[in-house]
């Protein structure tokens, strides 16, 4: 038999995020932050030049220890039709959010 999954629908797409920045600032002391770029390390001075993607606003942050997390694209299935109307491809949360949306407003059959 193939294996399969059976979830839950959630309502928010937030209910899907394991982890919210807040939760590392609060629970584990780290400075979690999404939607920001870094644009450049300076080993030397310990910082690092921070571009803020909502606000567009870019400055020097100074740190102790940097992890950095780059996240990931889905690979885009190479099939013929893949860009049609009404064919998703559900690889990131706002792809799910997407198709989500469309389901709802739309009401396929």
């Amino acid at each position: 038999s193939i294996p399969y999954y059976v979830g839950r629908v959630v309502d928010k797409a937030d209910a899907l995020i394991a982890r919210k920045p807040e939760v590392f600032r609060n629970k584990q002391n780290i400075d979690a932050r999404v939607r920001h770029e870094v644009e450049e390390i300076d080993l030397e001075r310990r910082r690092v030049r921070v571009h803020d993607l909502e606000k567009n606003l870019r400055w020097w942050e100074p740190f102790d220890l940097l992890h950095i997390a780059t996240g990931a694209r889905p690979a885009a299935l190479d099939v013929s039709g893949r860009d049609a109307d009404g064919i998703y491809q559900v690889g990131t949360l706002e792809s799910g959010v997407e198709l989500r949306t469309a389901v709802d407003e739309g009401k396929p059959q």
